[in-house]
């Protein structure tokens, strides 16, 4: 999800750029960036134009499919797919090109099993018949820890290493990476799933990665191009290599095709007439849409001449020089000579049309409207856009892709992808209450299931989505963007589909805080340090179980570091009391299809704090 302020950011930019587009195009009627959304342009073609209202802020209307990051709930399996990653384009339609009508098998042989954290898991069939991991067994109901040293996973009194630390390998088309798990040894954690973006995992150890198989001909997501007059369109070949096809042949409509879009020309000035030889011509619009000349009356027949001295182009017995040989004027975009014509005397004659070429008619000549510099990028809602040169030397912004129909945003010029994961690594530091500077988030005395809204006081990049605030709710999580609508207290494996999404999930159980048990409970955050380098505080203080009294308590800590994006969960030790909690502590991204999952039954804190940096 994307921040209002975000929103209000690309709307000026649009803004900035209709105005630019307008100054580029000179009189052409049917250009992208003109304000008109013409017949032969769109949403996906030109956004400036075309865009419907409400298109493009991060909310389902109408009859949109989607809206940015707001999918509906819609997946690609909803649809009808067997996986993938659905996206969302810039006319807010689904994009479905990362869908795949074949399953994306997550396990190679039915019956197989592996350790998740302390959970084994077993390789079975999916409602579609794809086969994914199942957990099947918590170790931890039996006091044990599950173990896959020698290959084949269970529950046991002990473990060994499965692996090298920080080693990779490829799992079908998983991308893993062995870490140290919660069974306190090291295990296979999946880090990316390759077959998301229609890629394989190659290789092994530190060579292994996902890696595109196609040499493509565009990015996903490209916007329309120009071939000579032809516009062409990112598409896939039989092999889903993405190459460019051919749409239509500007040149059968009377067009030109600039920007990816079939656009006017115009010949003329919208009311203006002249004359060609003895005819007397005015300016109209054509059936495609562009101003052009056409015949009015013959002056010959009646056996007069064609003359413009009196300012419009009239049929006279005896013509008069309109002006001096030689000279050279701008008529709109259009260059014009006086020259001997026809009948004999000096008139004014076409030459360049300057906009045919993108350019102006300035002082009878063409020039430049140059709308950027050299090097300069920027985006346009979520389509990049770079500055480059033409033949002409004239500089304008150019679209590259559009990040929308990737599921990813525009950021500096550049698509910013969803991080596949995060490295995360054991901390050492302690936890320090902000419990007497921090600032408490509702005055409630006693709170079960209730959440809050925080604002950050930096945008925070999580998931490869940039976010200026969540919310905080009692049952142990905080989640990014847009209230999730829940306060869910049923904790269970991560990621999971269901909401909240985009959500740390530090101490997930169904707790209270009750100050009648606890006097100091409360819920808080707080900024420490200064910009580049802050961090900000988010704190459960003194919470409890539903239920327990005074048998439990704990205290806990999200930080949320500027710049780099990490994240820390970290948690008050040497003041928890209980066994009575049953926890889940994890994270996940905005889909609810990739994260990390600690743990699901913690009857009280990690081993260790955790510190959590993107890849």
């Amino acid at each position: 999800m994307i921040s209002m302020k975000k929103y209000a950011t690309l709307s000026l930019l649009v803004l900035l750029s209709l105005t630019l587009f307008q100054c580029a195009k000179g009189s052409g009627s049917a250009s992208c960036g003109d304000g008109v959304c013409a017949s032969t342009e769109s949403a996906e073609s030109c956004p400036a134009d075309c865009t419907t209202e409400g298109c493009g802020n991060g909310e389902i209307e109408g009859a949109e499919e989607c809206d940015g990051g707001d999918l509906g709930g819609a997946t690609c399996v909803s649809l009808g797919f067997a996986s993938g990653s659905l996206g969302c384009t810039t006319s807010c339609e689904y994009n479905t090109g990362f869908c795949r009508a074949e399953c994306n098998h997550a396990c190679e042989t039915l019956g197989l099993t592996r350790c998740a954290g302390n959970t084994l898991e077993t390789c079975a069939n999916d409602a579609q018949s794809c086969r994914i991991w199942e957990a099947t067994t918590d170790c931890t109901t039996t006091s044990q820890v599950c173990d896959d040293s020698s290959g084949t996973a269970g529950c046991a009194d002990s473990c060994s290493d499965a692996c090298t630390l920080d080693d990779k390998r490829c799992t079908v088309n998983m991308l893993q990476r062995c870490q140290t798990g919660e069974n306190g040894c090291t295990q296979w954690k999946d880090m990316q799933d390759c077959a998301l973006t229609n890629w394989v995992c190659t290789g092994t150890g530190a060579g292994a990665a996902c890696t595109d198989p196609c040499t493509h001909e565009c990015d996903a997501g490209a916007p329309p191009q120009c071939s000579g007059t032809t516009v062409q369109t990112c598409g896939a070949d039989g092999d889903g290599c993405r190459i460019w096809v051919d749409g239509t042949d500007c040149a059968t409509l009377g067009q030109v095709c600039s920007g990816g879009a079939c656009s006017c020309v115009n010949e003329c000035t919208s009311g203006s007439t002249r004359c060609l030889g003895t005819v007397r011509q005015s300016c109209t619009t054509s059936g495609s849409g562009c101003l052009v000349w056409t015949t009015v009356q013959d002056c010959a027949a009646s056996s007069q001449l064609c003359d413009t001295s009196s300012g419009s182009a009239q049929c006279v017995n005896t013509c008069t020089n309109t002006c001096a040989s030689g000279a050279v004027r701008c008529l709109g975009d259009v260059i014009q000579t006086c020259q001997t014509v026809a009948s004999g005397c000096l008139d004014w004659v076409d030459g360049t049309n300057c906009a045919a070429t993108g350019r102006s008619c300035s002082g009878s000549t063409c020039v430049c409207n140059n709308a950027c510099s050299a090097g300069q990028t920027r985006c346009l809602g979520d389509v990049t856009q770079s500055c480059v040169q033409d033949a002409y030397g004239c500089y304008a912004f150019v679209n590259g892709t559009d990040c929308a129909a990737l599921g990813q945003t525009c950021l500096g010029g550049s698509c910013q992808a969803p991080a596949g994961a995060y490295t995360c690594s054991a901390l050492s530091p302690t936890y320090t209450t902000i419990r007497s500077t921090g600032t408490v988030l509702t005055a409630n005395t006693y709170d079960d299931d209730n959440r809050y809204a925080f604002t950050l006081p930096f945008t925070f990049r999580y998931y490869g989505m940039n976010y200026t605030g969540g919310y905080l709710c009692s049952n142990g999580w905080a989640s990014f963007g847009a209230d999730p609508g829940t306060n869910n207290y049923s904790n269970g494996a991560l990621p999971d589909g269901v909401a909240p999404n985009a959500a740390i999930f530090i101490f997930w159980d169904d707790l209270v805080y009750d100050q009648a048990t606890w006097p100091e409970a409360r819920l808080l955050t707080q900024t420490l340090g200064t910009a580049p380098n802050r961090v900000f505080v988010l704190e459960w203080h003194q919470m409890r179980t539903l239920g327990s009294g005074t048998s439990a308590r704990g205290s806990f800590q999200i930080r949320l570091y500027e710049t780099t994006n990490a994240f820390e969960v970290i948690y008050d030790r040497a003041n928890w009391l209980g066994t009575t909690w049953s926890a889940t502590v994890g994270y996940e991204n905005a889909a609810g299809t990739e994260g990390g999952d600690v743990g699901t039954a913690f009857t009280a804190p990690p081993a260790d704090n955790y510190r959590c940096v993107p890849n």
